[in-house]
């Protein structure tokens, strides 16, 4: 499952917090999933937590373009390009 899918999750969840009378095991395990992601995505595109959008999608084009496995010989890149 990757960060965006959790965070999507976690929305929804949060998003009935009203309506759900108490937490159930798949809840407490949603969290648990997101403290495993420790992902600084700032740093893996190589910019101050700080940067503008235009930054990031500056750093986040040439990182995807440098990672591409149909641009790179690296046998690594396709997983790289995942992340």
């Amino acid at each position: 499952m990757n960060a965006l899918n959790i965070l999507i999750v976690i929305y929804i969840s949060i998003s009935h917090y009203g309506t759900v009378l108490a937490w159930d095991n798949i809840d407490l395990e949603l969290f648990d999933l997101v403290e495993d992601v420790r992902t600084n995505f700032y740093e893996v595109l190589g910019v101050p937590q700080d940067a503008s959008a235009a930054e990031i999608r500056r750093a986040y084009r040439k990182l995807s373009l440098h990672l591409h496995p149909d641009r790179s010989d690296d046998p690594t890149s396709e997983e790289k390009f995942r992340q």
